[in-house]
């Protein structure tokens, strides 16, 4: 048995309010955080008070402080790393003293990173390493857990609308795949993804979308996109290096940039809009609670594409030349594919059936009383068989008037519907009712299977 690391990382002050929304959801469900799964987060500006969730500790949490950032500017003689990149009209763009946030324009983000790299380089490099530590793999091993596995899933939270995030992204990207190699983990196992809010998440904080400000947004986010996508279509061995200030220095990335990645806004596939913030990202953060800590994160990150009929997961591109590793869940992990659910209960239901028609002695029993046979172990298996019968043959539309997918249809909707962080625990935590007083009979399950088996012949049946 093996553990994957798994490391969190918030970027500005959408990714800081993930983070600690994420790291709020795991101490509310588990009493507190799995040694193998690491929260950080990096800002240029403070914790702002959250309803849903405290403020990250000391130890998680790397708060850039402030520079003269014309001083840098002007003297890039001294600062080679930024003048690797730093083309900007100096007349045009004179940050000036910077702290309390990067004011919403991505080159700032990207020289606080430059600028303060150590800091997010010891961070990152401290995170990295602990799973890897003598002590705790001796107690993940002694819990039962295994040992750690180094192929390790790195989660990268940004807006790619604002300042901090937006000018960090990609950086953090490479930053992180390098530091990952560096430290000791398995370069071939190390999954990034990029988890980026769009313009209007931000929109709904400001509650305007129509002023100069959401416009530079706009444009912060057409500049991330188009950088991200050339990224994402790959370059071979030389093709892209990199000058980060010491300890990296001078390096060639190692494609792909993010392995894949998921874009969130405001609205919901179901078309609603949402007017908190909060309420959005708590939604963003059960996601990535999700993925970590259930098996369908496992199951997704082997899928880099949610819709494989349209894609080639091997060739990683689609027609017209666009890079197959995007994904949209919208915000809504919740909602659910009920199409999809319908297809594969059903093909369970059909399986079930298969194996009792095939277990029959076909050598020796009497196939003139097939139906009977059939019928009379049905009873012994499946205590709702003929319900199975009619949800194998309903279509998905027919499926929802069904009373047991009523239920279960509620229950998905109020999961789907639900606006506020207790309305979502509430929806999370409902159990679905289950009656005991429509179990239909033995006596009336052998009739029924005889009725359908008569209907429609053993033969056609097995045929099907």
């Amino acid at each position: 048995m093996y553990t994957n690391p798994v490391f969190v990382i918030g970027l500005g002050g959408i990714g800081n309010a993930v983070a600690r929304l994420v790291r709020q959801r795991f101490l509310q469900t588990l009493g507190d955080i799995p040694e193998t799964i690491l929260i950080r987060s990096i800002d240029t500006a403070d914790q702002l008070p959250m309803d849903d969730a405290e403020k990250l500790p000391a130890d998680s949490y790397v708060r850039l402080e402030g520079f003269a950032a014309n001083e840098v500017i002007n003297n890039l003689a001294l600062y080679r790393e930024i003048a690797h990149w730093w083309n900007y009209d100096r007349d045009v763009y004179s940050p000036g003293f910077i702290d309390n946030g990067a004011g919403a324009r991505r080159p700032v983000g990207r020289l606080f990173f430059f600028k303060q790299f150590e800091r997010i380089y010891h961070a990152l490099y401290g995170a990295f390493s602990k799973p890897l530590d003598l002590a705790v793999q001796e107690r993940l091993v002694q819990s039962g857990l295994g040992q750690v596995k180094r192929q390790p899933t790195v989660y990268i939270i940004a807006s790619i609308a604002g300042g901090t995030g937006a000018g960090m992204f990609l950086d953090a990207a490479f930053l992180a795949r390098e530091l990952l190699r560096r430290v000791g983990y398995d370069g071939a196992g190390i999954k990034i993804a990029g988890i980026l809010a769009l313009p209007s998440v931000i929109d709904i904080a400001t509650r305007e979308s129509t002023s100069l400000e959401a416009r530079n947004r706009r444009i912060n986010a057409y500049g991330g996109l188009c950088e991200l996508d050339a990224l994402q279509r790959g370059w071979s061995g030389g093709e892209v290096s990199l000058l980060y200030p010491s300890p990296i220095g001078d390096f060639q990335p190692v494609a792909p940039l993010f392995d894949y990645t998921y874009f969130f806004s405001r609205t919901t596939a179901t078309g609603y809009l949402y007017s908190d913030q909060e309420n959005l990202l708590v939604r963003v953060a059960h996601f990535l609670y999700q993925m970590t800590v259930s098996d369908a994160g496992e199951r997704l990150g082997q899928v880099t594409i949610n819709v494989p009929e349209y894609f080639s997961p091997e060739q990683r591109q689609v027609a017209g030349g666009l890079v197959a590793t995007y994904g949209a869940f919208g915000v809504e992990w919740l909602e659910i594919p009920r199409a999809h659910l319908v297809r594969r209960w059903c093909e369970q239901i059909g399986s079930r059936v298969a194996a009792l028609v095939g277990d029959l002695n076909w050598d020796t029993e009497q196939k003139r009383n097939l139906d009977q046979q059939l019928a009379g172990r049905a009873p012994q298996e499946l205590s709702n068989l003929p319900r199975a019968l009619d949800l194998a043959t309903r279509s998905a539309v027919e499926l929802e008037a069904v009373a047991e997918f009523r239920v279960i249809k509620d229950v998905l909707d109020s999961i789907s519907v639900a606006q506020k962080p207790d309305e979502l625990r509430a929806a999370l935590q409902r159990a679905i009712p289950r009656s005991h007083d429509s179990s239909p009979t033995s006596e009336d399950l052998s009739d029924d299977w005889t009725r359908r088996l008569g209907s429609t012949g053993s033969s056609k049946l097995l045929q099907s």
